[in-house]
């Protein structure tokens, strides 16, 4: 019987060869991609034609009308000796496309499915941990090794048995049943299936390793779209597979040194991982690079953190860097057995390598300063590389690390919702230095201010305010309740603007020594002959910078404030700064304090304007009694300058260490601020 089959399906093979060959279409058929999504599309022609012998409509209509643009028509493409079509950088709207294919070489269609996302995200943080070859073998060692049986039961579960959903996901590529972490991780990161060994690209015909079809990637969706932190950390090579798909576009995966340049070009706000020695220079020992470029510089003169050590990991960590890039091996690392327990592999070299568990505290701690949200991917890269020898003691040890890492995920959703715990303190600064002696109920006094101030603002801008009844707060809280009465507040989390709002209704301050030496006042011309705190016809709205802890805010002109926030964003601020002062100056003189000057804040909340931080009190305005008021000196007042005009009196530069306060400064300052909030709110405040 065999003998009568086999040449049959010769016969059909061969019949089959007669045929016409078809052309290829990139997006390949049955392609499932986001909307708004960049992809390059592609037509590849089996043999040379003219252009006007290739018709490519787009559900019935030429390519160039459902494109935007038309494809580049190439007669005799690099390494083909045939002709193709091509357009980089395209774009679809959510839907359903059929593009059809004919030329005198052939016919070919392709069905792409192109679907949509909510109008409002579902989430702000997106983490996503890979255990690169992970099995159901590796979590069942890992659960016997790390939690114990009892009687034929394990002991505990593993944090990965906690989640709430578990699913099956088969992978596979373009042209293989088998793929393998690149693909795979690419289809990840791109919403496209591709090749083996393929980042990022439909792998074509053409010799040139980086210049296939491209496939967008979710680091570059975000940072052309959204204002989201991105990090990458792996224990491999960063420049690996896996960790390459968020930033990669190679048919190669072994084009190493130029997936650093993506790395480069993208720019993650965090990079963790091995494979330094794809950073440096050629002439470093150990680089492999064939070049002189100086990646490690290079991303150290765009603000990130270095760290090539645990111990200057934890240390770039507390310094509240923006960006990061940890680099601890010019390969991969070494695994948990090693590392902690054999001593082997290249620990020697390399003493102070960081646990996965530390790499991913680290990105956390960097990725949530962003009010954006961030996107993380992590992978436990070597479950992998020792499971390809069967090393499963050592897969084993880095799966167990992976699940810690799982469980440091899990506990990160759990304290951080889309809500932020604001807590007033009673610290004291001047001049930009913080004093070593708090106010006491300082935080609570400007806490009730601020809520009081924001209560009677309502009608003129929303503001971040959710809850200040701490009874009312996340039952997480409640063993903290005592701690937080009366000076805390859960707030929407915002974006805030890097422009401070200072409105002047006199002129006082920086502003009178201004006047004094140029006529004007943050770039508004005076009238000559005022006096010191003479009240200004109309306010002045002079916004700032705003500095870092220790440095100097500076004075703006309007203008620039438009160039940093948009014309409309800035025109709005400066309509509302005025308002909110010309209201509360008002309700204050009728209670007779005169608001001299003050600072507001406002944040940007799923890109609605809002109110934040708090709102004039004596940390942020000048307060002066109405009573006894005399242009032509300085002013008593109710707020933060009696302290200024003491530390003004002392021999101190106004840098740190700040002179210490003696007890009746400090009595004194505390009364000051007591009395603005019993005047203003006609209220006492039970201490």
């Amino acid at each position: 019987m065999n003998t009568r089959i086999i040449p049959a399906l010769l016969g059909a093979l061969l019949f089959s060869g007669v045929a016409e060959a078809a052309p290829s279409i990139y997006p390949v058929d049955t392609a499932r991609f986001l909307g708004g999504s960049r992809f390059d599309f592609k037509v590849e022609f089996d043999g040379e034609l003219a252009e006007k012998d290739a018709k490519v409509l787009i559900n019935g209509q030429d390519a160039k009308a459902v494109l935007g643009a038309k494809p580049e028509f190439i007669a005799k493409e690099k390494g083909a000796d045939a002709s193709a079509l091509l357009l980089r950088g395209a774009s679809l709207k959510p839907g359903q496309y059929k593009v059809t294919v004919e030329s005198p070489t052939g016919k070919a269609s392709a069905n792409w499915d192109v679907y949509g996302t909510p109008d409002k995200p579902v989430a702000k943080n997106v983490i996503l941990l890979i255990a690169d070859g992970l099995s159901m073998g590796h979590r069942t060692s890992a659960r016997l090794m790390s939690k114990g049986v009892t009687n034929g039961m394990y002991n505990g579960k593993l944090s990965m048995d906690t989640l709430p959903y578990t699913a099956m996901l088969g992978t596979c590529s373009v042209d293989s049943i088998a793929a393998d972490s690149a693909n795979t991780a690419s289809a990840y990161m791109t919403g496209h299936k591709s090749s083996v060994n393929a980042l990022g690209v439909y792998a074509d015909r053409t010799p040139d390793s980086l210049d296939d079809p491209k496939q967008e990637t979710i680091a570059e969706l975000l940072r052309r779209t959204t204002g989201k932190s991105i990090g990458v950390v792996s224990d491999a090579e960063i420049e690996d597979a896996t960790p390459a798909s968020v930033v990669g576009h190679t048919r190669r995966r072994a084009d190493k040194a130029e997936i650093v340049d993506m790395f480069y070009s993208v720019k993650p706000d965090v990079i963790i991982g091995g494979g330094s020695a794809y950073f440096l220079p050629q002439n470093v020992p150990g680089s492999k690079r064939k070049d002189d470029k100086n990646y490690v510089e290079m991303f150290q003169k765009e603000g990130y953190a270095l760290a090539t050590s645990n111990t200057e990991l934890s240390k770039a960590v507390k310094g509240n860097p923006d960006k990061l890039l940890g680099l601890f091996h010019t390969g991969n690392m070494d695994g948990v057995l090693d590392r902690k327990f054999l001593k082997k592999g290249t620990v020697s070299k390399f003493p102070d390598q960081p646990d996965l568990t530390d790499s991913m505290r680290a990105a956390l701690s960097v990725l949530s300063k962003n009010p954006e949200g961030f996107f993380l991917m992590l992978e436990a890269g070597l479950v992998d590389k020792y499971s390809h020898p069967l090393d499963w003691e050592r897969a084993v040890y880095d799966t167990i690390m992976f699940d810690k890492v799982v469980a440091i995920a899990q506990e990160f959703c759990d304290k951080n919702p889309d809500t932020l715990l604001i807590v007033t303190t009673d610290r004291m600064s001047a001049f930009d230095v913080i004093m070593n002696e708090p106010v006491p109920y300082k935080g609570v006094i400007l806490n009730q201010i601020t809520l009081f101030w924001m209560k009677k603002f309502a009608h003129l801008v929303k503001n971040h305010l959710i809850e200040s009844d701490v009874d009312k707060f996340p039952a997480a809280l409640a063993p903290y309740r005592e701690e937080l009465e009366g000076r805390s507040v859960l707030v929407k989390k915002a974006k805030p603007l890097p422009v401070e709002c200072i409105v002047r209704g006199y002129i006082t301050g920086s502003g009178w020594k201004d006047y004094k030496a140029t006529g004007s006042v943050c770039g508004y011309k005076l009238p000559e002959g005022l006096l010191e705190s003479a009240r200004l016809e109309q306010p002045l709205f002079t916004p700032s910078t705003k500095a870092e802890l220790g440095e100097h805010d500076e004075n703006i002109s309007t203008a620039r404030a438009a160039e940093i926030l948009g014309k409309d964003i800035a025109g709005q601020i400066e309509n509302i700064a005025l308002a909110l002062f010309k209201e509360g100056r008002a309700w204050a003189e009728s209670r007779g304090i005169i608001i001299a000057d003050t600072k507001f804040e406002f944040g940007m909340v799923d890109g609605e304007l809002i109110l934040i931080d708090e709102v004039l009190t004596p940390d942020s305005s000048r307060f002066w009694p109405a009573e006894g008021y005399k242009a032509g000196q300085s002013q008593p007042s109710f707020d933060k300058q009696y302290l200024r005009d003491w530390l003004s009196g002392q021999p101190w530069d106004k840098t740190p260490p700040p002179p210490a306060l003696p007890k009746e400064v400090v009595e004194a300052t505390q009364n000051k601020y007591l009395e603005a909030y019993r005047i203003l709110t006609g209220s006492e405040l039970a201490l």
